[in-house]
């Protein structure tokens, strides 16, 4: 059984250092966000200079995760 976006954003909730999530579709409409969205969207427009902003994106789906510097 496939586990719900929700469930997805939980266990990346619960990694280390991970104090935000947010997932996008194709057309950057925000899906789902947790932790510290905001700081997230704030990020994005400057995301070059950003090394603690990961994004991944699979078919239509785009997911930032925002870590605390290690």
């Amino acid at each position: 059984m496939e586990k719900s976006l929700d469930s997805h954003l939980d266990d990346l909730m619960s990694e280390h250092g991970v104090i935000g999530v947010m997932c996008c579709d194709k057309q950057g409409l925000a899906l789902e966000g947790t932790g510290r969205p905001k700081v997230l969207y704030k990020m994005l427009p400057d995301v070059e200079n950003c090394i603690n902003l990961l994004i991944k994106s699979e078919g239509d789906v785009t997911v930032a995760v925002h870590k605390v510097p290690s």
